[in-house]
């Protein structure tokens, strides 16, 4: 791989997979990174659990001066993994609600050699040129992320569930370098989590594994286990859950980060996940990202206002479910456990009433079912909040999201805004898990001329993207981040990218990936799609073994 890229070899491969000249030499670079940061850390130690590199292999490693063993090795794999763009759909997965989405242009370039004993070495590079402690950690059911590198919680959390689901007994020496923003909204933890799970899996046969066969045979079934690895909950009755990070979201991420289309978006519902819509988005228009530099710290002093939000959603599932007699109709499974979400009674207010379960009745329905069901002696505040949570998720899911991905796919931007306005505006007052940069960045996107804006990610933090036209976007990015510095100074880390869409589709020709046959999976990268995977039709599997980049 490094030989790969000192000749000029890899950044072929990437451009002709369908990256822009930009991103194909910044990716690259990533991976070059990624691979000198494993060679220094293999010096010197067992690599693989098998073999011992010289004492002697510089800081700065080269192809030519690199161990022949490690060049010519066969084991090393490579994956791209990209983050995330929340279009909309806030805070509604966990809740068997809907999101659109799509692939970020910015992600992690990892490089994994399969171990045979139990050590997984990790290393980590973040953007901005971070390089925080590496990580060991053993193949067990009870592994902790080490005390100086927090960051491998995520990892861990990975190496646990599978230990505990699919016994694996494995390890892997893994390095990644990104250039995704932390703690951005843009879902960094999630795509950890996804590239920790593609190394273990690789490194342990996990798709000839029976149990997988039976329980993650699409790639739906594969993303909500992802996204159960780091909620904690169980994946059905067969795939029991354990503690995950620490906090209750859903599946959304690991769906976009896995399964969106270049240069489309994807309207997705969840509990179960399920693909509704996939449209083209207009190559006229483009996506501004503003990440604002107000980090969205899932730390322990925030994780009980980032769990409110869930808690109050299935809170109020449970009482409209107790209304209409405690029918069991209304239990889907919750981001991994099995329960009532508020998807599931909405629908059956629906069906009860027999209408759509956008309509107005099913609104006030469930309000009223919300009010019946209120203790006497109960507490006020609760009730107003699971009725203002309540009705954020039914806007939300029921009528904004589908409402932007009807009005985008026939360019009636009058209609976006409108519906991306209510959005952010129910973000404000409902979820309440803004802060003064993610509510100042709509407004000024807007006043700047955007068709639309809004934030996204968890809350308390995070980015906002902008929409707007080709011709628009560069002084739209300039102006908005010199307004935004202006009223934020303290804010120097933040940054304004665009996100191009994709200008044609690349296939991928070699033949071994195409055996069983299956559909190309496409990530979208700046301008032009980029080939990440190759998803046989009958086997999820081989998702997981060959999201191999090069």
């Amino acid at each position: 791989l490094l030989r790969k890229a000192e000749g000029g070899e890899l950044a072929s491969s990437l451009r002709a997979h369908g990256m822009g000249e930009t991103d194909t030499q910044a990716k690259a670079k990533l991976f070059v990174t990624a691979v000198q940061t494993l060679l220094r850390a293999c010096t010197g130690r067992s690599l693989c659990g098998k073999r011992s590199l010289e004492e002697s292999t510089p800081a700065h490693v080269t192809a030519a001066e690199s161990p022949p063993a490690l060049i010519n090795s066969k084991l090393a794999l490579a994956f791209w993994v990209p983050g995330r763009i929340e279009v909309l759909g806030k805070h509604t997965d966990y809740a068997g609600g809907r999101s659109l989405l799509c692939a970020a242009t910015k992600g992690f370039a990892a490089v994994v050699v399969p171990r045979e004993d139990d050590e997984c070495n990790i290393h980590a590079s973040f953007a901005g040129g971070a390089i925080p402690p590496a990580a060991l950690l053993r193949v067990t059911s009870n592994v902790e992320a080490p005390p100086d590198a927090p960051w491998a919680v995520y990892p861990a959390a990975a190496v646990r569930r599978l230990v505990t689901n699919f016994g694996i007994s494995k390890g892997v020496d893994l390095a990644f370098a990104c250039d995704l923003p932390e703690a951005s909204g843009m879902s960094s933890s999630s795509a950890v989590v996804c590239l920790s799970f593609l190394a273990l899996a690789a490194s342990n046969d996990l798709d000839q594994h029976a149990l997988f066969e039976s329980e993650l045979s699409t790639a739906a079934q594969l993303c909500h286990f992802l996204g159960c690895i780091e909620n904690g909950q169980d994946c059905g009755p067969a795939l029991r859950g354990e503690k995950g990070v620490g906090t209750f979201g859903g599946s959304e991420d690991h769906t976009a980060i896995m399964c969106c289309d270049a240069a489309r978006m994807h309207m997705f519902s969840f509990c179960p996940t399920r693909l509704e819509a996939s449209f083209a988005l207009a190559p006229s228009l483009r996506f501004v990202i503003a990440v604002s530099g107000a980090t969205a710290q899932k730390s322990v002093e925030r994780r009980d206002d980032y769990n409110n939000a869930a808690m109050l959603a299935r809170f109020a599932a449970e009482r409209v479910a107790a209304a209409i007699d405690g029918d069991e109709s209304c239990s889907s499974h919750v981001a991994g456990g099995g329960g009532v979400t508020l998807a599931a009674v909405v629908q059956r207010v629906a069906a009860q009433l027999n209408t759509t379960t956008r309509s107005d009745a099913v609104r006030h329905a469930m309000v009223q079912h919300l009010r019946a069901q209120a203790p006497v002696d109960g507490d006020a505040h609760m009730d107003t909040a699971l009725e203002a949570r309540f009705e954020q998720f039914f806007f939300e899911s029921e009528r904004i999201v589908p409402g932007v991905a009807t009005a985008l796919d026939a360019g009636d931007l009058e209609k976006v805004a409108e519906l991306v306005d209510l959005s952010q505006r129910l973000t404000q007052t409902n979820l309440k898990n803004t802060v003064p940069e993610t509510e100042w960045l709509p407004r000024a996107a807007r006043d700047l001329g955007a068709v639309a804006a809004s934030a996204f990610g968890a809350g308390f933090g995070g980015s906002c993207w902008a929409l707007t036209t080709a011709e628009a976007a560069p002084e739209l990015r300039e102006r908005w981040a010199a307004a935004y510095l202006e009223q934020f100074p303290e804010r120097q880390k933040a940054r304004f990218f665009t996100m191009v869409p994709a200008l044609e589709q690349s296939d991928y020709k070699d033949g071994n990936e195409r055996a069983g046959g299956g559909e190309a999976l496409h990530i979208k990268v700046a301008e032009r799609s980029y080939l990440t995977a190759w998803i046989p039709i009958q086997k999820a599997a081989n998702q997981v073994a060959k999201r191999l980049l090069v």
